[in-house]
């Protein structure tokens, strides 16, 4: 577990060590690893379960993988789902299993001794085998942060993506040359901290816990060097890759896809109210029963729609009379509230050859406006929000679809690792007879062990789905 930048205890005892003038903290080395042990088990708190690992040290832990989308463009399927339950019951799995590297290279020897799902991600301890110190060395540089999974499925469930279902994990790899499919997983030495702080409270002599609460570095600002690499740290951890861009993308679509379908189905509700309501308008409001006369006395802006062809009179009013339709202003040019919702409720009826689309569009305009301002609840003047709505997230999509498309493009030059389903992808049968073909019945013994597996792993593609 990393102590702030140093990736181990010692490192962390080491640094504490140095004279404040080089960038160390200046401490004493019982001082030192009483700091760092103390920094050290507040981290380890997430690894709890490690206590059942016999084996100390030093081993690899970290995450191998969390609850996540992940968008891989060239392999099949495309967009994988990994499901916090399903992580949960397969971590078992995981143990036994050997490590890779960049999932071709086997390690000698190599195996993980525990998994674990906790705090939101399955957590792995890992005995490196025979490389050890050539996967410290690779985890020291810096050349080794993440690790992927690779995996077989029984199932594959639509879940805004696939999501795989009886994981069996194949191996755990550690990448060097690959980028991570999930950003967030980790690689890290791990030396057996219980024995380190075990040691720091013999030669402590009193309660570790009471001689550590209000220890604070004598350097509490940090110095120089530690500003430098914490500005790194943060760099890294503030700028997205362009998985993490993807992935965000395909987040936003989705959710906006599904604000659309929302939409569309208040629209739907709406138009099925409005089409039960049409009717039984009933004309009952005894303002809306006004005169024939009282109507062709109104001025023309009293009418939401005129026919075109009429004449003015002297009056300025329209002649003849019958060219103007649904009335919504009295004789004082104020709104009339009952003629608003009479004429929103007989937009939906048979009105005549008049009525064209053109016609009907600027009522509705007229008359949602009157509407807003009366406050006024119509689902005809709704119907027109919804519709203007899912164009806006149609639009939206369109934009973010774009997006995407650019970022898999710019993807696709670099090589992306995750939960690696080679041996589990459908390929058309034409493909896997080709495969059979090709395979001989028996590998050649001068192939080596890593080609055994990927002959065995062929021949489990043709024999499951043949």
């Amino acid at each position: 577990m990393p102590i702030g930048p140093f990736p181990d205890f010692d490192s962390c005892v080491a640094h504490m060590t140095k004279p404040k003038d080089e960038g160390g903290g200046g401490y004493d080395e019982e001082t030192a690893k009483k700091v760092c042990g103390k920094m050290k088990a507040e981290l380890e708190e997430s690894f709890s379960w490690i206590s059942d690992i016999e084996k100390m040290g030093p081993l690899l832990r970290g995450k191998a993988i969390h609850p996540i989308k992940i968008y891989h463009p060239d392999e099949w399927p495309h967009l994988r789902v990994y499901l916090e339950e399903e992580l949960e019951k397969s971590a078992d799995s995981m143990v036994g299993k050997p490590l890779y590297l960049d999932h071709w290279y086997e390690f000698p020897g190599s195996r993980v001794l525990g998994a674990k799902y906790e705090d939101g991600a399955l957590e792995y301890v890992a005995d490196p085998g025979r490389e050890a110190e050539r996967i410290f060395d690779m985890i020291r540089r810096g050349e080794s942060k993440h690790v992927s999974v690779q995996f077989d499925w029984k199932i594959l469930e639509q879940v805004n993506g696939l999501a795989p279902r009886g994981i069996n994990y194949q191996h755990l790899s550690l990448l060097k040359d690959m980028m991570p499919g999930d950003p967030a997983s980790t690689v890290e030495i791990w030396k057996s901290i219980a024995k380190e702080l075990k040691e720091a409270k013999r030669e402590g002599g009193t309660s570790f816990a009471n001689e550590t609460r209000d220890l604070a570095p004598p350097n509490p600002h940090g110095s120089e060097t530690e500003k430098k690499e914490e500005s790194k740290l943060s760099e890294q951890i503030i700028e997205p890759s362009i998985e993490d861009r993807v992935k965000g993308l395909e987040e936003s679509i989705s959710n906006l896809y599904s604000r659309i379908a929302e939409v569309e189905n208040v629209l739907n509700a709406k138009i099925e109210t409005l089409l039960t309501l049409v009717p039984h308008v009933e004309s009952k409001t005894k303002e809306a029963e006004w005169t024939a006369e009282y109507v062709n006395n109104l001025d023309d802006d009293c009418f939401a729609y005129i026919e075109p062809g009429g004449e003015k009179g002297n009056q300025g009013k329209t002649t003849p009379r019958s060219l103007r339709h649904f009335p919504y202003k009295n004789a004082e040019g104020n709104l009339s509230p009952d003629h608003v919702r009479n004429g929103l409720a007989r937009l939906g009826q048979e009105l005549g050859d008049w009525a064209t689309a053109d016609a009907k569009a600027q009522i509705k305009k007229k008359l949602c406006a009157a509407a807003k301002e009366l406050e006024i609840e119509s689902e005809v003047c709704d119907l027109e929000e919804c519709k203007e709505t899912i164009e806006a997230l149609k639009g939206q999509v369109k934009t973010l679809e774009a997006e995407k498309t650019a970022l898999q493009e710019e993807l696709k030059k670099k090589p992306v690792s995750e939960a690696i389903i080679s041996s589990s992808v459908t390929q058309p049968g034409d493909i896997l007879r080709e495969i059979k073909r090709l395979l001989p019945e028996r590998p050649p013994m001068a192939w080596g062990h890593h080609y055994h597996q990927l002959w065995r792993n062929l021949r489990n593609i043709v024999k499951r789905h043949s």
